[in-house]
């Protein structure tokens, strides 16, 4: 009588254990799927949106680059002014809002050799691969740990 109390025990107990490694599953999953639903994933940029982008910020850049004065600063204003434009209205722009930004504020600083370089391009590239690779938030995080 004292074994089949004892092999009660343990199937008891083993029926405990179970018990508590099914709460701790549930418990996972939840916690899975309240991270899944916190991070939605971005909608990335259109190939084709990205091209026209592209060459308007970089026939902007060249014409800048190129004209001395006044007309390579008109023609780079106006293109700012599409950039935020096509940033407001474009929905995966509007999350890299802050890029595009830069870019077009490095682009209108009169400080000398800096808005020689093709910001403005460089910026919608970097918008561009953001929004299209997961890799690139991994690095973009990794760096935010180092500051």
């Amino acid at each position: 009588m004292g074994e089949d109390a004892k092999i009660t025990m343990t199937e008891q107990e083993e029926l405990e254990i179970q018990e508590e490694l099914e709460q701790e599953r549930a418990r996972a999953q939840a916690d899975q799927s309240k991270k899944s639903e916190e991070k939605p994933r971005r909608k990335p940029m259109g190939l084709l949106a990205a091209a026209f982008l592209l060459m308007l910020s970089g026939s902007g850049d060249l014409i800048e680059l190129f004209t001395a004065g006044t007309l390579g600063d008109l023609v780079g204003l106006f293109i700012d002014f599409l950039l935020i434009i096509a940033t407001l209205v474009y929905a995966p722009l509007r999350k890299e809002w802050k890029v595009i930004f830069s870019g077009i504020f490095l682009e209108t600083i009169p400080v000398p050799f800096l808005n020689v370089g093709p910001w403005r391009t460089a910026t919608v590239m970097w918008a561009f691969l953001r929004s299209r690779n997961k890799n690139v938030e991994g690095l973009i995080s990794m760096a935010e740990r180092f500051k």
